[in-house]
């Protein structure tokens, strides 16, 4: 019986389950480190991350609230480029650090003991905010042939497979964006040593994005985006399994339906404080004015051609093109998702549950993604334009107030003479 086991042919994964399988190299476009804080993407697009401190909601006046929306929808009309591309994610992941210390008393050793039990009884939570910015050298199909000969000419003259001049205008959007942005801290992400290897911290937080897990993403001789797909990602009608060596989490994904009449500060936040591990994220695209300026034309003449009979929104649109002339805002085509993790399918029913009324007191009709749910997973992802699908024209107000960088309050991890924990 076993000489006849032994010369069975071997089993073939069925054609339905390969089919299932995601070819990470079509996805993870991120090609190499240019400098030690910007990636260059297969597209020629470059990219840089920052994490940002956030701004502490609870307690902040309303007053000052509505000042940072204001400054918020500034920021990105100073910055306002139809080759610019922004990228935000909320990172909500688990945490159970607990700081050691040393008591002189038995009665504040004994209290801390009891203390450490009643915090680490509970999951806890810390939300993360990052933006990424993405410059890309060109954008219609004339500026995409004059940049190939440029690049071609430069290549033989120099052997560079980045523009210098293309380099130091990114630099210079990036220290705007450092400056505009004082408020929220905002650290570039960068190259780091430890052993005596070099790690990069976005392609981390793009794992982690990803897999729902934080990992250690070492730089490569190769294509980084082969070292970016570390866990097996398996696609099913509405669920995504990723599958790790020794155990695996579940990833439903939400998109937008229907956006709200109105955006306000503050409109998400209810988000900020659910017992589950989540990603938001949310990526804005500038439009030029002349485009922005067609896209509302357009919508004006298909309501008019329709005989619509909603006058409010006419209206609406009137204002709004008088806005868009007088610079209050720009406009900019924007793609939303929401991802929820848990550790088991049941887990993940619930989990979605609750995040499906978060997203309904925000105000959005919300649609939880399945003949898309492979084109979401991706357009997560900084860079990947194509993969977003359904991106819609929204202004810098409204991104001002879907992604306001809101948090809770966070003190030092370690060195305080108190160790609380807060509500989120």
């Amino acid at each position: 019986m076993a000489s006849a086991a032994a010369q069975l042919p071997p089993r073939k994964t069925p054609w339905r389950i390969l089919r299932q399988e995601a070819e990470p190299g079509r996805y993870l476009p991120y090609v190499r480190h240019v400098t030690s804080e910007v990636i260059a993407l297969d597209s020629g697009d470059l990219m840089m991350m920052f994490r940002l401190e956030g701004l502490a909601f609870e307690t902040a006046d309303p007053i000052h609230l509505n000042d940072w929306h204001e400054k918020l929808n500034g920021t990105w009309r100073n910055i306002a480029d139809d080759r610019l591309a922004l990228w935000t994610h909320i990172v909500r992941r688990p945490v159970d650090d607990y700081p050691e210390g040393q008591f002189r008393s038995d009665f504040a050793a004994d209290l801390d003991e009891k203390y450490r039990a009643r915090v680490t009884a509970k999951r806890m939570f810390v939300n993360e905010h990052y933006l990424t910015l993405i410059m890309r050298p060109a954008v219609g199909s004339a500026d995409r042939t004059g940049l190939l000969l440029k690049r071609i000419a430069k290549a033989r003259a120099a052997d560079e497979e980045v523009d210098p001049d293309e380099l130091a205008r990114f630099e210079e959007k990036a220290r705007d964006i450092e400056k505009l942005l004082r408020r929220c801290s905002p650290a570039r992400l960068a190259l780091y040593e430890q052993n005596g290897l070099l790690f990069s911290r976005p392609l981390e937080v793009l794992e982690q994005v990803m897999m729902g897990a934080k990992a250690k993403v070492p730089l490569v001789r190769g294509h980084l985006g082969s070292a970016l797909y570390g866990e097996r990602v398996i696609f099913g009608r509405e669920t995504v399994e990723i599958r790790a060596h020794d155990a695996s989490r579940w990833l439903g994904i939400f998109g937008i339906r229907e956006y709200p009449a109105l955006t306000r500060p503050g409109q998400m936040n209810a988000l900020l404080g659910q017992d589950f591990a989540f990603v938001v994220s949310q990526s804005f695209t500038f439009m030029g004015k002349a485009r922005a300026a067609e896209r509302l034309r357009r919508r004006q003449n298909q309501m008019a051609s329709t005989e619509d009979a909603a006058a409010s929104q006419a209206l609406d649109l009137e204002d709004a093109a008088d806005d868009l002339q007088s610079n209050r805002f720009v406009l900019g085509e924007h793609h939303f998702s929401l991802g929820v993790f848990a550790e088991s399918q049941r887990r993940l029913a619930d989990n979605l549950s609750a995040a499906r009324a978060a997203l309904a007191d925000a105000g959005l009709v919300s649609a939880r993604e399945g003949p898309a749910l492979e084109a979401a997973f991706w357009a997560q992802l900084p860079g990947n334009f194509a993969w977003r699908a359904r991106p819609a024209a929204i202004t810098s107000r409204n991104f001002a107030a879907l992604a306001p960088f809101h948090t809770y309050p966070a003190g030092r991890p370690s060195g305080n003479h108190l160790l609380i924990s807060t509500e989120s």
